[in-house]
């Protein structure tokens, strides 16, 4: 039995909740769509790019887990192999964006791009074209399925069989799996977000998005420990120093976040160029500027503030409210990189944009859920598990 009696209807509610949020949420995007196309792509992008950095986050720390073996990556586990596993929904969501890329990307009509960009645009066309973009995103769904899929089958197969050679095996596929999953995430942060203002590029502009997935992963999995942390079987295992080193990582990626943000940022003030400081004054020069003051309190300043105790990262239930608070500022966060491309200087709050992220996020937590009942929540069979648990007492 993969869990407790009382564990299955509550995962059960959950999702038949989760499936009426996302049903109720898609027929308002319709009406939505029908009422302005232009606001309903714009929060559909939104909603869609916040939900799909939680699924690649996932998919980055499960093979994060499998390369260093860490014992609270065990505990996460089934947690991101779920979230991963959601994928090819995520893929099909993807196509109103295919849809309406004429309305969402300026570069599907470099005719109507300012004169004093249009050159710069124009060298870009190679990459940016509509045919390229699709081929692209086929391609890396294609990867990103195909690396989870083998990572999750194997998983459960080890499950299955307790064969011990598994774990090598999945050890050994993470290697360069890690490796093409940072080039399609650098290549994805491009295409879905960079490109909305194609004038202008920044090299630590993806790494800032890889960062931003993995954040909003750790808080992610650090509720779903506070929602069953206390319940078999994970309640016979969870110790103080999984909560510990799960804080650990929340305040690691937290400050890694700041740093690639404010290093972005010092960069291209000293350089004062036109064509490098725009993005910035967009958004910061702007009515869009209340936006930056909440991220530098709310998403660095206070939980960095926070998790420098100690006796808190030790806490599940403080440190759920300091990753609950997180998950806020990452959905600000993303809401913040993408609008001022469409609003330049016009601080514009539509309701579909809190629409569609409830949408999509309705489906993707019940898949998710799904998922997560449909296996053991926790890999009793890999041997580097039994190793973890014993180190932690």
């Amino acid at each position: 039995m993969n869990h407790n009696e009382t564990l299955l209807p509550q995962i059960d509610q959950l999702r038949q909740r989760s499936l009426i949020v996302g049903i109720g949420g898609t027929i308002l995007l319709v009406i939505g769509a029908f009422v302005s196309q232009a606001d309903f792509f714009q929060s559909y992008l939104f909603g869609y790019v916040f939900w799909m950095a939680l699924t690649l986050g996932c998919l980055g720390i499960l093979i994060l887990h499998h390369l260093v073996s860490g014992s609270w990556g065990h505990v996460v586990q089934r947690y991101v192999e779920s979230g991963a596993r959601t994928l090819p929904l995520m893929a099909l969501l993807f196509l109103p964006i295919v849809l309406g890329m004429t309305q969402l990307y300026p570069w599907t009509h470099p005719e109507n791009i300012s004169a004093t960009y249009a050159h710069a645009v124009e060298k870009k066309l190679g990459y940016l074209n509509t045919s390229f973009f699709i081929i692209r995103q086929i391609l890396y769904f294609g990867i990103w399925i195909f690396g989870t899929l083998w990572l999750t089958r194997k998983s459960r197969l080890q499950d299955q069989t307790g064969d011990a050679t598994i774990t090598r095996r999945m050890r050994i596929f993470s290697g360069p799996a890690m490796v093409l999953f940072i080039l399609t995430m650098t290549l994805v942060s491009v295409d879905w977000m960079m490109s909305l203002e194609p004038e202008w590029y920044s090299t630590m502009y993806a790494v800032g998005r890889i960062v931003g997935a993995a954040l909003t992963t750790i808080a992610f999995c650090i509720l779903m420990v506070r929602w069953l942390g206390d319940k078999q079987p994970l309640a016979s295992v969870l110790t103080t120093r999984h909560i510990h080193h799960l804080g650990n990582l929340l305040m690691a990626f937290t400050i890694l976040w700041a740093y690639i943000a404010f290093s972005e940022f010092l960069i291209i003030w000293s350089g004062n160029l036109p064509e490098d400081n725009m993005w910035h004054l967009r958004r910061m020069g702007t009515e869009w500027s209340v936006f930056a003051v909440v991220l530098i309190v709310g998403h660095f300043a206070l939980p960095f503030g926070l998790l420098l105790s100690r006796q808190l990262k030790r806490h599940i239930v403080p440190l759920a409210r300091i990753a609950m608070g997180i998950l806020v500022m990452r959905f600000i966060d993303t809401y913040w990189l993408i609008f001022p491309a469409f609003n330049n200087h016009e601080l514009k709050l539509h309701w579909l944009s809190l629409v569609a992220p409830v949408a999509i996020g309705g489906f993707w937590i019940w898949l998710f859920l799904g998922q997560l009942k449909s296996q053991p929540l926790l890999p009793l069979n890999d041997p580097r598990f039994h190793n973890g648990m014993a180190n932690q007492h």
